[in-house]
Protein backbone atom coordinates (compact mmCIF):
# COMPACT_ATOMS: atom_id res chain seq x y z
CA UNK A 1 0.00 0.00 0.00
CA UNK A 2 1.22 3.71 -0.99
CA UNK A 3 2.66 5.12 1.96
CA UNK A 4 0.32 8.35 2.96
CA UNK A 5 0.66 10.49 5.73
CA UNK A 6 -2.34 11.32 7.35
CA UNK A 7 -2.74 14.71 10.03
CA UNK A 8 -5.49 14.44 12.10
CA UNK A 9 -6.12 17.47 14.47
CA UNK A 10 -9.25 17.24 16.96
CA UNK A 11 -11.51 19.73 17.60
CA UNK A 12 -10.87 22.14 19.31
CA UNK A 13 -6.97 21.03 19.44
CA UNK A 14 -6.81 22.05 15.82
CA UNK A 15 -7.73 25.60 16.30
CA UNK A 16 -5.43 25.52 18.73
CA UNK A 17 -2.42 24.42 17.04
CA UNK A 18 -2.88 26.48 14.18
CA UNK A 19 -2.85 29.46 15.65
CA UNK A 20 -6.69 30.96 15.24
CA UNK A 21 -7.86 30.72 18.53
CA UNK A 22 -8.80 34.40 17.97
CA UNK A 23 -10.57 33.97 15.54
CA UNK A 24 -13.04 31.41 17.15
CA UNK A 25 -15.29 32.35 19.94
CA UNK A 26 -16.00 28.61 20.41
CA UNK A 27 -15.49 25.21 19.22
CA UNK A 28 -17.95 25.50 16.44
CA UNK A 29 -16.24 28.35 15.03
CA UNK A 30 -13.62 25.54 14.15
CA UNK A 31 -15.52 23.58 11.69
CA UNK A 32 -17.26 26.38 9.83
CA UNK A 33 -16.75 25.18 6.09
CA UNK A 34 -16.82 21.01 6.89
CA UNK A 35 -18.60 18.59 5.33
CA UNK A 36 -21.31 16.17 8.03
CA UNK A 37 -21.13 12.87 8.48
CA UNK A 38 -23.80 11.79 11.13
CA UNK A 39 -25.10 8.14 9.59
CA UNK A 40 -21.87 6.52 11.18
CA UNK A 41 -22.16 2.78 10.39
CA UNK A 42 -20.85 0.25 13.63
CA UNK A 43 -17.64 -1.38 14.02
CA UNK A 44 -18.40 -4.18 11.68
CA UNK A 45 -20.52 -2.12 9.64
CA UNK A 46 -20.14 -1.66 5.82
CA UNK A 47 -18.58 1.79 6.02
CA UNK A 48 -18.55 4.38 3.24
CA UNK A 49 -14.93 5.32 2.09
CA UNK A 50 -14.96 9.03 0.91
CA UNK A 51 -12.12 9.59 -2.09
CA UNK A 52 -9.74 12.25 -0.46
CA UNK A 53 -9.53 13.41 -4.67
CA UNK A 54 -12.82 15.00 -3.77
CA UNK A 55 -12.39 16.65 -0.52
CA UNK A 56 -11.88 20.36 -0.93
CA UNK A 57 -9.59 21.38 1.35
CA UNK A 58 -6.23 19.08 1.52
CA UNK A 59 -2.93 20.19 2.46
CA UNK A 60 0.19 19.21 0.88
CA UNK A 61 4.22 18.94 1.47
CA UNK A 62 6.47 17.40 -0.18
CA UNK A 63 6.17 13.83 1.34
CA UNK A 64 2.29 14.22 3.07
CA UNK A 65 -1.01 15.07 2.49
CA UNK A 66 -2.71 16.94 5.36
CA UNK A 67 -6.80 16.89 6.56
CA UNK A 68 -8.30 18.83 9.53
CA UNK A 69 -11.00 16.54 10.67
CA UNK A 70 -13.45 17.37 13.96
CA UNK A 71 -15.49 14.39 16.00
CA UNK A 72 -18.29 15.30 18.14
CA UNK A 73 -19.17 12.51 20.61
CA UNK A 74 -18.04 10.69 24.03
CA UNK A 75 -15.59 8.17 23.11
CA UNK A 76 -14.32 5.79 20.78
CA UNK A 77 -13.83 7.43 17.26
CA UNK A 78 -12.54 5.34 14.09
CA UNK A 79 -10.68 6.65 11.38
CA UNK A 80 -9.58 4.07 8.85
CA UNK A 81 -7.82 5.01 5.41
CA UNK A 82 -6.60 2.84 2.34
CA UNK A 83 -5.86 2.94 -1.10
CA UNK A 84 -9.24 1.85 -2.08
CA UNK A 85 -12.80 3.06 -2.12
CA UNK A 86 -13.61 -1.37 -1.45
CA UNK A 87 -10.95 -1.94 0.62
CA UNK A 88 -11.66 -5.98 1.35
CA UNK A 89 -9.11 -8.16 1.14
CA UNK A 90 -6.76 -5.15 1.11
CA UNK A 91 -4.80 -3.67 4.12
CA UNK A 92 -5.98 -0.08 5.83
CA UNK A 93 -4.69 1.68 8.73
CA UNK A 94 -7.49 2.44 11.43
CA UNK A 95 -6.45 5.05 13.98
CA UNK A 96 -8.54 5.02 17.31
CA UNK A 97 -9.28 7.74 19.16
CA UNK A 98 -9.99 6.67 22.83
CA UNK A 99 -9.60 7.07 26.36
CA UNK A 100 -7.53 9.64 27.26
CA UNK A 101 -7.92 12.64 28.55
CA UNK A 102 -6.75 15.80 26.73
CA UNK A 103 -4.44 18.97 27.78
CA UNK A 104 -4.41 22.00 25.76
CA UNK A 105 -4.11 25.37 27.67
CA UNK A 106 -0.54 24.26 28.58
CA UNK A 107 1.40 26.70 30.41
CA UNK A 108 4.68 28.41 30.00
CA UNK A 109 7.70 26.26 31.78
CA UNK A 110 8.19 29.36 34.36
CA UNK A 111 4.63 29.78 34.82
CA UNK A 112 2.41 27.85 37.73
CA UNK A 113 1.81 24.36 36.68
CA UNK A 114 -1.50 22.62 37.50
CA UNK A 115 -0.66 19.11 38.70
CA UNK A 116 -3.33 16.22 38.35
CA UNK A 117 -3.08 13.69 40.92
CA UNK A 118 -2.31 10.25 39.65
CA UNK A 119 -4.88 8.93 42.49
CA UNK A 120 -7.68 10.15 40.32
CA UNK A 121 -6.38 8.53 37.24
CA UNK A 122 -8.64 5.46 35.84
CA UNK A 123 -5.44 3.94 33.98
CA UNK A 124 -2.58 3.01 36.14
CA UNK A 125 -0.11 0.25 35.78
CA UNK A 126 0.89 -1.44 38.61
CA UNK A 127 3.84 -3.88 39.37
CA UNK A 128 5.45 -5.06 42.38
CA UNK A 129 7.97 -2.49 42.46
CA UNK A 130 6.53 0.51 39.79
CA UNK A 131 3.30 2.08 38.62
CA UNK A 132 3.01 3.07 35.27
CA UNK A 133 1.25 5.85 32.89
CA UNK A 134 0.73 6.12 29.05
CA UNK A 135 1.16 9.58 28.05
CA UNK A 136 0.67 11.26 24.92
CA UNK A 137 2.47 14.96 23.43
CA UNK A 138 1.53 16.57 20.09
CA UNK A 139 3.75 19.58 19.15
CA UNK A 140 7.06 20.19 17.49
CA UNK A 141 9.17 19.56 20.24
CA UNK A 142 10.24 20.36 24.22
CA UNK A 143 7.79 18.62 26.05
CA UNK A 144 8.17 19.05 29.68
CA UNK A 145 6.88 16.96 32.42
CA UNK A 146 7.15 17.09 36.37
CA UNK A 147 5.98 14.49 38.78
CA UNK A 148 6.37 14.77 42.44
CA UNK A 149 4.69 14.01 45.80
CA UNK A 150 2.42 17.61 46.07
CA UNK A 151 0.06 19.40 43.80
CA UNK A 152 1.18 22.87 45.08
CA UNK A 153 5.32 21.26 45.27
CA UNK A 154 7.27 24.79 45.73
CA UNK A 155 10.15 24.29 47.80
CA UNK A 156 10.50 20.80 46.92
CA UNK A 157 12.02 18.82 45.00
CA UNK A 158 10.17 17.18 41.50
CA UNK A 159 11.72 15.04 38.85
CA UNK A 160 11.38 17.36 35.32
CA UNK A 161 11.72 15.20 31.82
CA UNK A 162 12.08 17.17 28.97
CA UNK A 163 11.20 15.52 26.27
CA UNK A 164 13.08 15.75 23.08
CA UNK A 165 14.01 19.97 23.66
CA UNK A 166 17.01 21.40 21.64
CA UNK A 167 15.29 21.96 18.65
CA UNK A 168 13.80 18.28 18.71
CA UNK A 169 17.65 16.39 19.44
CA UNK A 170 17.80 15.56 23.20
CA UNK A 171 15.99 14.39 26.07
CA UNK A 172 16.96 14.98 29.68
CA UNK A 173 15.83 14.39 33.14
CA UNK A 174 16.31 16.56 36.33
CA UNK A 175 16.09 17.07 40.31
CA UNK A 176 14.16 20.36 40.40
CA UNK A 177 13.61 22.65 43.40
CA UNK A 178 11.49 25.75 42.85
CA UNK A 179 10.01 28.28 44.97
CA UNK A 180 6.98 30.65 44.52
CA UNK A 181 8.90 33.24 42.88
CA UNK A 182 9.37 30.83 39.89
CA UNK A 183 13.62 30.64 40.88
CA UNK A 184 14.53 27.48 40.95
CA UNK A 185 17.47 24.97 40.65
CA UNK A 186 18.05 21.97 38.40
CA UNK A 187 20.04 18.96 39.15
CA UNK A 188 20.80 17.03 35.87
CA UNK A 189 20.45 12.79 36.09
CA UNK A 190 20.59 11.60 32.79
CA UNK A 191 21.15 13.33 29.03
CA UNK A 192 20.43 11.51 25.94
CA UNK A 193 20.00 12.02 22.71
CA UNK A 194 16.37 10.96 21.15
CA UNK A 195 16.10 13.29 17.17
CA UNK A 196 13.15 14.22 15.90
CA UNK A 197 11.05 12.08 18.61
CA UNK A 198 8.53 14.93 18.59
CA UNK A 199 6.31 15.79 15.68
CA UNK A 200 3.51 18.22 15.17
CA UNK A 201 1.71 15.70 12.96
CA UNK A 202 1.49 12.69 15.33
CA UNK A 203 1.34 12.22 18.58
CA UNK A 204 4.38 10.86 20.44
CA UNK A 205 2.35 8.12 22.81
CA UNK A 206 4.63 6.72 25.25
CA UNK A 207 4.51 4.55 28.45
CA UNK A 208 6.14 6.59 31.67
CA UNK A 209 7.11 3.48 34.03
CA UNK A 210 8.38 4.71 37.75
CA UNK A 211 9.68 2.55 40.16
CA UNK A 212 10.10 2.63 44.00
CA UNK A 213 14.38 2.98 43.64
CA UNK A 214 14.32 5.75 41.48
CA UNK A 215 14.52 4.31 38.17
CA UNK A 216 11.98 6.27 35.44
CA UNK A 217 11.55 4.42 31.38
CA UNK A 218 9.75 6.17 28.99
CA UNK A 219 8.90 3.46 26.49
CA UNK A 220 7.18 4.34 23.02
CA UNK A 221 3.79 2.24 21.93
CA UNK A 222 4.88 -0.61 20.27
CA UNK A 223 8.35 -0.63 21.31
CA UNK A 224 10.00 -3.38 24.23
CA UNK A 225 13.18 -1.01 24.96
CA UNK A 226 12.84 2.21 26.59
CA UNK A 227 13.98 5.58 24.12
CA UNK A 228 14.98 7.17 27.70
CA UNK A 229 15.44 5.89 31.19
CA UNK A 230 17.74 7.11 34.51
CA UNK A 231 18.01 6.03 38.30
CA UNK A 232 18.64 7.98 40.74
CA UNK A 233 18.05 5.33 43.70
CA UNK A 234 19.52 8.31 46.43
CA UNK A 235 16.07 10.51 45.63
CA UNK A 236 13.43 8.14 44.48
CA UNK A 237 10.64 10.78 44.08
CA UNK A 238 7.14 8.80 43.41
CA UNK A 239 4.30 10.23 40.57
CA UNK A 240 2.00 10.79 42.83
CA UNK A 241 1.10 14.23 41.37
CA UNK A 242 2.09 15.23 37.71
CA UNK A 243 2.24 18.30 35.78
CA UNK A 244 3.05 19.69 31.74
CA UNK A 245 4.57 22.25 30.74
CA UNK A 246 6.47 23.83 27.56
CA UNK A 247 9.20 25.96 26.10
CA UNK A 248 8.94 27.88 23.24
CA UNK A 249 6.25 25.54 20.80
CA UNK A 250 2.46 24.93 21.47
CA UNK A 251 1.87 21.37 23.06
CA UNK A 252 -1.16 19.40 23.28
CA UNK A 253 -0.97 16.54 26.15
CA UNK A 254 -2.62 13.17 26.44
CA UNK A 255 -2.80 11.82 29.83
CA UNK A 256 -4.61 8.97 31.70
CA UNK A 257 -4.47 6.82 28.57
CA UNK A 258 -5.94 3.57 28.51
CA UNK A 259 -3.13 0.34 29.11
CA UNK A 260 -3.60 -2.32 27.12
CA UNK A 261 -2.13 -5.53 28.47
CA UNK A 262 -1.60 -9.06 26.94
CA UNK A 263 -2.22 -12.06 28.83
CA UNK A 264 1.77 -12.07 29.48
CA UNK A 265 1.35 -8.78 31.80
CA UNK A 266 2.95 -6.62 29.16
CA UNK A 267 1.43 -3.37 27.44
CA UNK A 268 0.38 -3.62 23.57
CA UNK A 269 -1.25 -0.18 23.97
CA UNK A 270 -0.81 1.52 20.13
CA UNK A 271 -2.75 3.78 18.78
CA UNK A 272 -2.42 3.19 15.07
CA UNK A 273 -3.39 0.15 14.45
CA UNK A 274 -3.35 -2.00 10.56
CA UNK A 275 -5.81 -4.38 9.86
CA UNK A 276 -7.28 -6.14 6.81
CA UNK A 277 -10.50 -6.65 6.09
CA UNK A 278 -11.70 -9.90 4.88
Amino acid sequence: MQSVTLILLLIPLCSHLLHAQAVNNNSFDAIRGCKQYVHVADYNGQLDYVSTNTLQNVGHTNKSRIFKIGILGTNDGHIRFGDSRYPYGRDVIEIAIAGCLQYDHVPGYNETLEYFPTSSFRNVGRTHNSRYYRIGILGSNDGHIRFGRSAYPFDETVIELVISGWSNTQSVARRQTRRRDQSFNNVVLKEASTPRLLSRYRPLVFRMEVFENGRVQLTKDGEQRPFFEYSDSQHAIPADYIGFSRWDADLIYFYDCPLKEDSSGSVDSTVLLRCSLA
